[in-house]
């Protein structure tokens, strides 16, 4: 019998123990039961041999089927550790008590080789707890859902039960998980690739997304000992990799050895190897940040260089987010000869509710690419040569191109289709490294909401340029006619109607005033206060020396003076804070590092313009629709009265035409557009209020807690972030300054009509 229980506790199925469950509640002492032969002592002893016999039969069963067929590399790994360990310590334990017995070993065999059962019972007992929680695991690992970091979560629980027995096995459960994936995860820190087994259940995968980067993170299949800064600096290192192969072409110019992964083989690799498991996230994350470095050292910063990255910076300063002035106006001066061909062309006889709107307009691709063909050559023309300008106009030129975008854009004025400045790289471009798709569609948003904010203060400024609408025109004659009988008539018939018609026209000039000063000091905020003290801040971020900056050292000349000089003495003696500031320096070259900043840095600009806000770009877009319709409607009414004119001085009547009516339709139109262009800078205003009460803890998570794996570390980027709006509401407060009344009667007049 004592052979049959060392048998069966090896995982072999023995009836004694069917025979003894039969026995469990009746004791039967027939001479052919099982009880016949064993005291109640016996069978108590025989059951928990009986409870391990089912243990380690069930392990077996439960290890065999996960180490076959469960998609989880790391829950086979386990499963594999337990069977060829534990179990095998388990059978190792049997063979060993087998072996002693044979041997008549006076440990386990007593007088008249007697082998008493609680002498096994007591060498056996000890594996029923660590049996029962191997088992308790392998259920756990069982489950299909059961991914890496689940596996990893309840090792690293499961080693605090307080048994010292569960926490070795515990321990050495997880450093077989842990070495698993770190096996797992070699491939795609050596080289990028990802694992060739197990692809559901590794942390990153293929992008699905209109990204520049081939792969993103999967947040809950990330290890519990993997922080978040360390999980995005292992994505940047794989991606890194790809980009580096990916620009191929560019490696030869640039001098790096297309098989940098080979080069940078042996360091990565005995990174790896130096690591301790159980693992600990400090020292994960410094050898992921050791890599991440060499990578930037040996590659990305020859690959793509700081200057071709702020070059890039500059065009965009520049040409998408309308810095030169002279190339924004020509844009629009372009765009409206464009749309006045088309208004031509078309039924000149529009109705009246219908002028300076684009309803029945359409741009296509080949028109808006020689608009910006026609603005660059307006442009070289109108600028004189330097050399920095000229080779930035060439590159500008290049990269740049206006395209029909997405419906997505918050607001677009410019054209009647969505148009919007797209940047364009070359394929084999070093700066897809830099610039994201996300990035480039930001400034798709920026440049339309820019244009457009600048074509409607041009339109309302052309106003003032019209004489006929301004002044007398034309000029008054002087004497001798005027001095005549007829002269004085007609002086006085003319100064008359030039009086009727200011008084008709001065509600209008002050609503175009009005209109004007919102829209100029809305622009000189967004532009001269947020987009321009955004990018100072990122240039001095970046600390590079640029040419047109006043005080760059490439121009300065100024002798050092002695308080410098004292400065410098002082300065010297934090050798320690000059160290770090040069290391963080160095780091800043990184093109990823920069990338994450440059993202930072749109996403907080993007935000502090209001593009995100859903109520006030909804106004403003209306805003900007009914100023064309009030331009145009001037303009009209310009054509109208010099109808008028020529028919009364000059007794000039055209037959088709009804000036008289169209007159009094036109005014009737402006007096509406008039009244909707209150209401509406009153409702601008008070978005721009609603905006400025929301810019809390939300501006601050969305503008600078954003993207970005080093954010504790001291050179981390934190966008520039206007604490208010106030700057801006002290000037528009006035506007909404009107007594209450008028605003009613405005009311009135637009629900009338």
């Amino acid at each position: 019998m004592l052979h049959e229980i060392l048998l069966s506790l090896s995982g072999l199925p023995s009836p004694i123990w069917e025979e003894l469950k039969g026995t469990q509640d009746v004791d039967d002492d027939s001479d052919r039961s099982f009880g016949s032969y064993t005291s109640s002592a016996e069978k108590a002893m025989l059951r928990v041999l009986a409870e391990l016999v089912d243990l380690h039969i069930e392990l077996r069963q439960a290890t065999a089927q996960i180490s076959s067929s469960h998609s989880s590399p790391t829950c086979r790994a386990v499963s594999n550790r337990i069977k060829a360990k534990h179990l095998q310590a388990f059978i190792d334990k049997i063979i060993q008590v087998e072996t002693l017995v044979l041997q008549e070993d006076a440990k386990y065999v007593g007088a008249y080789k007697i082998v008493p059962l609680s002498t096994i019972v007591t060498e056996f007992q000890p594996w029923s707890r660590p049996l029962k929680w191997l088992l308790k695991t392998t259920q756990l690992l069982q489950s299909p859902t059961c991914s890496t970091a689940m596996a990893l979560d309840y090792l690293r629980g499961e080693g605090h039960t307080g048994y010292t027995d569960i926490k070795v096995l515990t321990t050495d459960l997880l450093v077989a998980a842990q070495q698993a994936w770190i096996q797992r995860l070699t491939p795609w820190l050596l080289y990028g690739q990802l694992p060739a087994f197990g692809l559901d259940d590794f942390m990153i995968m293929k992008s699905v997304s209109d990204s520049s980067m081939a792969y993103t993170l999967r947040r809950k299949l990330v290890p519990y000992f993997v922080s978040e800064e360390a999980a995005d600096a292992v994505l940047a290192i794989g991606n890194a990799f790809n980009q580096i192969r990916s620009r191929g072409g560019f490696l030869h110019k640039s001098g790096i050895s297309a098989n940098v992964c080979t080069t940078l083989f042996p360091t990565s690799l005995e990174l790896l190897k130096s690591l301790d498991y159980p693992l600990q996230s400090n020292a994960f994350a410094d050898m992921v940040a050791s890599i991440n470095d060499t990578i930037s050292q040996a590659a990305l910063t020859r690959l793509l260089p700081t200057h071709l990255i702020l070059e890039l910076l500059l065009i965009v300063q520049d040409y998408v987010l309308f810095r030169s002035g002279e190339f924004s106006l020509t844009l629009i001066e372009q765009a409206d000869q464009r749309l006045q061909t088309h208004r031509t062309s078309g039924n000149s006889a529009r109705p009246v509710r219908n002028l300076g709107k684009f309803e029945d307009l359409a741009i296509n691709e080949a028109e808006t690419t020689a608009i910006l063909q026609k603005t660059w050559s307006e442009l070289a023309a109108l600028l004189p040569d330097h050399e920095v300008d000229d080779l930035r106009r060439e590159r500008a030129t290049a990269w740049l191109s206006l395209k029909t975008s997405s419906p997505s854009l918050p607001v677009n004025t410019l054209l009647p289709n969505k148009t919007s400045l797209t940047i364009d790289l070359p394929s084999d471009s070093p700066l897809h490294i830099f610039l994201s798709k996300t990035d480039t569609q930001r400034y798709q948003h920026l440049s339309a909401y820019i244009i457009s904010l600048r074509r409607a203060e041009a339109q309302l400024t052309k106003l003032w340029s019209v004489s006929a609408h301004r002044r007398c025109y034309p000029t008054p004659f002087g004497p001798p006619l005027s001095a005549s009988q007829k002269g004085q008539h007609v002086l006085k018939t003319r100064r008359a109607r030039e009086d009727r018609r200011g008084r008709k026209m001065r509600t209008h000039w002050a609503c175009a005033s009005r209109t004007l000063f919102l829209l100029t000091e809305m622009g000189s905020y967004f532009h001269g206060e947020v987009i321009q003290k955004s990018w100072e801040h990122l240039h001095n971020w970046l600390d590079v020396d640029d040419p047109r900056r006043p005080g760059s050292s490439r121009f300065s000349s100024r002798p050092t003076t002695a308080s410098s000089k004292q400065l410098a003495t002082d300065m010297s003696t934090f050798g320690s804070e000059r160290l770090r500031r040069s290391l963080a320096r160095s780091r800043r070259q990184d093109p990823r590092m920069i990338a994450r900043a440059h993202h930072k840095y749109v996403e907080a600009l993007y935000h502090a313009l209001l593009i995100d806000n859903t109520s006030y770009i909804s106004i403003l877009h209306e805003f900007l629709t009914a100023i064309d319709h009030f331009v145009a409607l001037f303009q009209r009414l310009r054509i109208v009265w010099e109808g008028l004119d020529l028919q009364q001085d000059e007794g000039i009547t055209d037959a088709f035409s009804d000036h008289a009516k169209e007159e009094e339709e036109l005014l009737t139109e402006m007096r509406r557009t008039n009244n909707k262009l209150t209401i509406q800078t009153h409702e601008l205003v008070a978005a721009i209020h609603d905006a400025d009460r929301q810019r809390d803890v939300s501006d601050m998570a969305r503008g600078i807690a954003s993207v970005g794996f080093a954010a504790s570390t001291d050179d981390d980027f934190k966008p520039w972030r206007a604490k208010t709006l106030d700057r801006l509401l002290m000037k528009l407060d006035f506007l909404a300054a009107q007594k209450k009344n008028k605003l009613d009667d405005a009311l009135l007049d637009v629900e009338d009509d």
